[in-house]
């Protein structure tokens, strides 16, 4: 609103002149608008900028407009900046944030280039191209198909395995059906039909002439040469 300026009745033509112009002043030059105002109406027949309410009229309409589209339609943006927001549903080609708390998400394709960090996850079905696990720490999986693992270290209390490759296998207990193994080394024991055998004792036999016909290793359950 203008500022209020009272010219008294039986006041000289100089400051009707004067405070006429002030009054002028405190509303501004029409030219002096944003462009944008420049836009013809055509329901009126003039151009935004015309006179005072028309530019009024023109932000009003700009504001309702805005307002539509915040609770019933679809906002166009370039970038926003909220401290704080509530959402009902947000689709976005593409959204940074340097840090988010979402209380629940539906994600049909999630792209992760350098950390996701998870507290808690539950995942129906995850495709990765590849799985590190810090040394010291945990993965937990209830059920999965892997193609292709490599741990430093693996704890499972139950597993089918189609295919094991490995350059060392350590092992308390293990039960294994069949076995195709090119190079076997034991260091201690093993046991075999309830019998544990530790040592492995040269067994040779020969013929009256002493000459050695046979030769050959028998695995025995004692380091004393003379028990079987």
């Amino acid at each position: 609103m203008t500022r209020k300026e009272e010219i008294l009745t039986n006041a000289p033509i100089g400051q009707w002149v004067s405070k006429t112009n002030l009054m002028s002043d405190y509303i501004g030059d029409l030219d002096l608008l944003d462009s944008a105002f420049l836009e013809y109406d055509s329901t009126a027949g003039k151009s935004n900028d015309s006179n005072i309410v028309m530019s009024i009229n023109y932000l009003w309409d700009t504001v309702d407009s805005i307002n539509t589209l915040l609770s019933a339609g679809v906002l166009s943006l370039k970038n926003l900046l909220a401290d704080s927001a509530t959402f009902r549903i947000i689709r976005a080609g593409m959204l940074v944030a340097d840090s988010a708390t979402v209380d629940s998400a539906y994600i049909r394709n999630l792209t992760v280039s350098d950390v996701l960090d998870v507290d808690s996850a539950e995942f129906d079905i995850i495709n990765v191209n590849e799985i590190n696990v810090d040394s010291g720490g945990t993965l937990f999986i209830d059920s999965a198909t892997v193609n292709y693992l490599n741990a430093h270290y693996i704890l499972t209390d139950s597993a089918k395995i189609n295919k094991l490759t490995t350059k060392s296998i350590i092992s308390d207990s293990a039960t294994i059906d069949s076995a195709f193994i090119n190079n076997l080394t034991i260091d201690s024991s093993f046991t075999f039909d309830n019998n544990k055998f530790t040592d492995a004792h040269l067994l040779t036999v020969k013929n009256e002439a002493g000459t050695i016909v046979l030769a050959g290793y028998m695995l025995s359950t004692d380091p004393n040469i003379g028990t079987p």
